[in-house]
């Protein structure tokens, strides 16, 4: 997924989720639009190193999203 799409910052539909939060996708199915999203409070999303952060590019806009779960 991260392969194909490795220049995630030309995109001009960015939806910057709020740094103060904290987020990790779930059952993500890129045929499906229909991925959730829950909220974690205890790690802070600008904190983190860039390669922690993961990308998903859906419908032209791109989530941020935390981290492999066992960060």
């Amino acid at each position: 997924m991260l392969s194909r799409n490795n220049s995630l910052l030309s995109y001009k539909h960015i939806f910057d989720l709020k740094l103060e939060d904290n987020y990790l996708v779930l059952n993500y199915q890129p045929e499906s639009p229909g991925f959730e999203i829950r909220s974690k409070t205890n790690v802070k999303v600008d904190k983190l190193p860039l390669a922690h952060r993961i990308w998903i590019i859906d419908n032209g806009k791109s989530f941020i999203m935390m981290l492999p779960t066992d960060y």
